[in-house]
């Protein structure tokens, strides 16, 4: 099968080409190059040992050059995995390959604050930010767009960690993302953690989010191609936790995993968040057969890898990633 992957040189879609490339597929992936190093195709051969996929450099937001990109190729599935959040991008490719089968890589972000945790696949979609409203308004475009071949929408929360080689990992870091700052505190990159309300009704106070390691949802694509090509109907899934992490449970992972006590300090509650926000995976258990074989502490020990490799690996002008230094705020 040969399984085009746009966006495959991201975060999730390297990792997706990793896990496709250990199945035996051929993979093809379009990217552009803008969010991604070149390089991160080489990593992908070395971590896939020495099977390397062919690569289109191509914007898909550019129907004309996606199409002549695509002229006389055999493309037989898509993994969507270049921004869910991007309606014209999704609606080029699709159209596209519109008799192939689909997985869009789309986001748990499309239900907002949902009125129950865990959230199921029929519960109302309320998107509450920018990046919820365009990813919900992909899926519908994504629903309405080609005739005849079936979609998989596969939607989470937070996907963490990186390969376990440390060859491949989150490029584009986000200082105010949770993982990225107990990163830095449990490296001694900042002094302490602020928890940010210690009194939800949760197993130990601290507010319960969902993450899932990056391998286990390249994995669930690899199996939604199969679950679509043997079914030939649609469907959506939620990729997640078996019950969530609260902020200390993640906390006592790194702790875990650098072997070392990360030092907290309580603090007030953020107006707004929610005690608990994660998903059910039970229908995509299901379905697919599909459950996360990595924990949490697995997720941060790869990520402590693959932190090592960035450190250690310059970037293109000859630069070192940079690395904040500050206190933290959970």
């Amino acid at each position: 099968m040969g399984v085009l992957v746009t966006g495959g040189a991201g975060y999730v879609g390297a990792h997706v080409v990793v896990a496709l490339l250990d199945a035996g597929r051929d993979v093809l992936v379009a990217d552009d190059f803008s969010t991604a190093r070149r390089d991160t195709i080489d990593r992908i051969a070395q971590a896939a040992r020495g099977r390397r996929p062919r690569v289109l450099e191509v914007d898909v937001t550019d129907r004309e050059a996606l199409e002549r990109a695509l002229a006389g190729r055999v493309v037989d599935a898509v993994i969507h995995a270049a921004g869910s959040t991007d309606v014209v991008g999704v609606t080029n490719v699709r159209e596209t390959l519109r008799d192939v089968p689909f997985v869009l890589s789309s986001s748990a972000s499309v239900y907002g604050v949902p009125w129950r945790s865990p959230v199921e696949e029929h519960d109302a979609c309320v998107p509450d930010s920018l990046d919820g409203v365009a990813t919900f308004a992909a899926e519908r475009a994504l629903r309405s767009a080609g005739d005849g071949s079936p979609v998989g929408i596969l939607r989470y929360f937070h996907a963490v960690g990186a390969h376990p080689s440390g060859l491949i990992g989150r490029e584009q870091v986000d200082d105010g993302a949770l993982m990225t700052r107990l990163e830095q505190a449990a490296v001694g990159d900042a002094p302490s953690i602020t928890l940010m309300g210690c009194d939800y009704p949760t197993r130990d106070g601290t507010a319960l989010r969902d993450y899932v390691h990056v391998m286990d949802i390249a994995e669930a694509h690899v199996l939604a191609l199969d679950a679509l090509a043997s079914r030939g109907t649609s469907f959506v899934l939620n990729l997640g936790s078996p019950r969530g992490y609260t902020v200390r449970e993640v906390v006592a992972a790194f702790e875990a995993s650098v072997g070392r006590r990360i030092v907290t300090v309580a603090g007030p509650r953020r107006p707004g968040d929610p005690p608990e926000l994660w998903a059910s995976a039970a229908r995509a258990q299901a379905l697919l057969g599909w459950r996360p074989r990595h924990s949490i502490v697995q997720a941060c020990n790869d990520m402590l890898r693959w932190r090592h490799h960035r450190s250690a690996s310059p970037l293109p002008d000859g630069r070192r990633p940079a690395v904040a230094g500050r206190a933290v705020t959970m």
